[in-house]
């Protein structure tokens, strides 16, 4: 297998000021080792705690965890095929075939359309409380 030369630096559409949990550094290179990780758990069945791969990695820190979620992130939008679970064992894997990318897939689904709908009612509320009609939010992928 030959080692990708990808440049892993965020790029972010919004303007909007955010923590941002890599510095530049580890913005290169954490997401190659976790990818090396990530490569021996191949499969939903094979999940690997966010924490568990920092422990592999040598990582100890408070926020270690948070760093391997941002670095899985990277490996996505870099094309990766970086799965995750909530359920038992829950984690991320490399997903192993269609019917795992659709399964987790569901699964996000699962998790983002109550947290769009929560969005959507509350804003109306507002409005209708303030007399403040909001933009229309447009949802970033």
């Amino acid at each position: 297998m030959t080692e990708s030369r990808t440049d892993y630096t965020v790029r972010r559409a919004s303007k909007r000021p955010r923590f941002n949990v890599l510095n530049a550094v580890e913005e290169r290179t954490l997401p190659p080792l976790v990818l090396r990780v990530l490569q021996a758990h191949i499969g939903r069945l094979n999940a690997i705690t966010a924490r568990s791969v920092a422990t592999q990695l040598g990582m100890h820190g408070r926020y270690d965890d948070r760093k391997v979620r941002a670095a899985a992130a990277l490996l996505r939008k870099d094309g990766k095929l970086v799965g995750a679970t909530f359920s038992k064992p829950p984690g991320f894997y490399m997903i192993a075939n269609e019917a795992e990318w659709r399964d987790c897939l569901d699964e996000l689904r699962g998790h983002v359309i109550p947290i769009w709908q929560t969005y959507g009612d509350l804003a109306h509320s507002g409005e209708r409380a303030y007399g403040v009609a909001l933009d229309q939010m447009r949802l970033e992928l």
